[in-house]
């Protein structure tokens, strides 16, 4: 019995691990409390959180609830869809969900950022890995 190697698993499997590798540094190097990626549905894709892992759970379930109430709000309004959504919470942590396009997949990189961390920078670079990761999947 011959055994097939399927090329696409490792590059699948590449990307997978990166995909975790650029959430992992968010949070352990960022002191961001969780990072999530998902679809439009709210499929996680990759998930990182510091000690509360359930937080990255119910991250990736509201995130694409919070995407849907930006896109309905700025479809009445008659704004241009939003790229970001910020929740600032009483004790001053937010809730940061930024709305992005991979090869016309939608995704959503949602955070939870401690007070008084800056997270612009630090969500620019994951999203420009994240891209750089998906991308793995179509190189030969």
């Amino acid at each position: 019995m011959s055994v097939h190697h399927n090329p696409n698993h490792n590059r699948s499997q590449s990307r997978s691990q990166h995909l975790e590798e650029v959430l992992s540094r968010v949070t352990r190097d960022h002191g961001f409390l969780a990072a999530v990626l998902t679809n439009a549905e709210g499929l996680p894709l990759s998930a990182a959180a510091g000690e509360d892992r359930l937080l990255s759970e119910v991250l990736a379930a509201v995130a694409p609830v919070i995407e849907r109430a930006a896109y309905q709000s700025n479809i009445h309004s008659g704004l241009e869809s939003a790229d970001e959504v910020v929740i600032q919470n009483v004790d001053r942590t937010r809730i940061v969900c930024r709305f992005f396009t991979v090869n016309d997949q939608p995704l959503i990189l949602a955070c939870v950022v401690p007070k008084d961390v800056a997270y612009r920078r630090v969500m620019n670079r994951a999203i420009r890995d994240i891209r750089q990761a998906w991308n793995l999947e179509l190189e030969p």
